[in-house]
């Protein structure tokens, strides 16, 4: 399966702007740090919707691999041959949507699977 991986990364004016105003002045700031920090799946869906609404993600690579199991090792290169990278801009914690449409975030343990509906609130893989 193709899967798309996203990732909360921070533009040069929003890494500008918190380091101006300070964590505490930016809107966008608690969303990031919640997503970023222990991410566990019950709060998985509340925290992504909160970085959606923030805009937070950027498609940062495409992989090809089995299932979560062998995403999970390929991108956090415990089992380099278990995906074949087709696209990449970054690594790091991922929300990830599958060709199936099925939307997952990457937890501090684990993953969880998101309601559909956030699936499509990603933006388009070009």
């Amino acid at each position: 399966m193709r899967y798309h991986l996203f990732q909360p990364i921070l533009s040069d004016a929003r890494y500008h702007e918190v380091n101006s105003a300070g964590r505490s002045n930016v809107d966008w700031s608690n969303p990031h740090l919640d997503l970023t920090s222990w991410l566990q799946p019950e709060a998985a869906a509340g925290r992504v919707t909160d970085a959606l609404d923030a805009e937070l993600f950027t498609h940062a690579c495409t992989v090809e691999t089995g299932d979560l199991e062998a995403l999970f090792a390929f991108t956090n290169r415990v089992a380099p041959d278990a995906g074949r990278l087709l696209a990449s801009q970054s690594r790091g914690r991922y929300g990830s949507v599958g060709d199936d449409g099925k939307a997952y975030a990457c937890c501090s343990f684990g993953w969880a699977e998101l309601p559909d509906s956030l699936a499509g609130r990603f933006k388009p893989v070009t």
